[in-house]
């Protein structure tokens, strides 16, 4: 998007066409995008809107993830809590439930992995990434349970540890059981 790149090269002088065009715009992507832009030139309101974004129950998943991971890119330290909000939302929730498809949670939960130092996250933030994998280790995707196996090893505390063992002793996929057990491994090494 040409926005996206004038504020990529720095180009200030495009700011008010931005906004300007941004004020006729419906497309809740691409308003996303464009506020993205406008905050990277250093515009506050954009960066108000994207953390908008993100809290709203109203938009779609997608669009809130899309904001977490742009605030992210602007190392702002709302998309944490945007992130978390995205994955526990009733419209994830949904998709779980009557489709069976979780390729979004799947993809937070590695994003947190991945992304988020341990010891940057809250308590609060913690205990609810905690409360998440948890649950996810008995999802249906194998992909899911891995990823909540992954998530647990990062964040884990002794009580992740105990539902750990547990989704291992029922587990049935031997490849899942094996991520399983070394994610353990790791979470009793960090614990010590």
């Amino acid at each position: 998007m040409a926005a996206q790149a004038l504020a990529q090269n720095g180009r200030h002088d495009a700011l008010p066409a931005i906004a300007a065009a941004l004020s006729h715009e419906n497309a809740q992507g691409t308003r996303v995008v464009m506020d993205y832009a406008m905050a990277l030139l250093g515009d506050k309101q954009a960066l108000a809107d994207l953390k908008k974004m993100c809290k709203s129950v109203s938009a779609s998943a997608m669009f809130r993830w899309s904001a977490a991971g742009y605030l992210r890119r602007l190392h702002d330290d709302s998309w944490i809590d945007g992130l978390i909000a995205v994955i526990q939302s009733e419209e994830q929730a949904s998709l779980l439930l009557e489709r069976g498809r979780n390729n979004l949670l799947n993809v937070g939960l590695l994003d947190l992995v991945t992304a988020l130092p341990p010891d940057k996250a809250s308590g609060r933030q913690l205990d609810e990434i905690r409360e998440i994998a948890g649950d996810s280790l008995s999802a249906v995707s194998p992909d899911l349970r891995i990823a909540a196996s992954q998530a647990l090893a990062a964040f884990g505390d002794s009580a992740s540890a105990i539902r750990l063992e547990a989704a291992i002793a029922r587990e049935k996929d031997q490849d899942v059981r094996a991520h399983m057990q070394g994610d353990l491994e790791k979470l009793r090494l960090a614990e010590r």
